[in-house]
């Protein structure tokens, strides 16, 4: 049997108590505290899933070496976030393992990076969100944006800068 070391950036330490949350009882509780395995052998699946959802890099790099001009982040969905995922949806089905934040001017320009997007790439998904409120969440603005690169879905979301800094603030801290 092959010995690994824990990963624990796989899985988080969203409690922030030391313990990856794989091995956590509690992971949302700090005051819980326990000891990490010291090793954990991870599953052939698990490091197939981790592979799976790093091979989107290169496809974000790629989409946004065309936005040099704009404020871009990215991020690639964690494992454990993936496996909550792969509970409700077939892995295909899962279209933001890939995501790009833009942060805008203004909402003009959210709407000018919009359209060429749009125009630019194979767009499965559109929803704006300055022209429609999200149920239970009337705050949230900015236009979200799915599209097919290389065969890689990319979640594109574009806000202002007010908006994405009231989204830091209100976004749920495990995500």
């Amino acid at each position: 049997m092959k010995n690994t070391t824990h990963k624990s950036f796989i899985f988080g330490d969203f409690d922030k108590d030391g313990t990856p949350n794989v091995d956590d009882k509690k992971p949302f509780d700090p005051k819980v505290r326990q000891l990490a395995q010291k090793d954990v052998l991870l599953t052939d699946e698990l490091r197939a899933l981790g592979k799976h959802n790093q091979s989107f890099k290169p496809h974000i790099m790629k989409f946004i070496s065309h936005f040099k001009d704009y404020n871009t982040q990215y991020r690639i969905k964690g494992t454990f976030s993936t496996i909550g995922k792969l509970r409700r949806y077939h892995i295909n089905e899962i279209l933001d393992i890939g995501a790009v934040n833009i942060v805008a001017k203004n909402q003009s320009e959210v709407k000018a990076i919009a359209e060429k997007i749009k125009s630019n790439y194979r767009v499965i998904k559109y929803n704006d969100y300055y022209e429609k409120n999200i149920e239970g969440h009337p705050y949230y603005k900015a236009v979200h944006i799915t599209i097919l690169l290389d065969n890689k879905p990319l979640e594109i979301q574009i806000k202002t800068k007010g908006h994405s800094k009231l989204h830091e603030k209100t976004h749920p801290r495990y995500k």
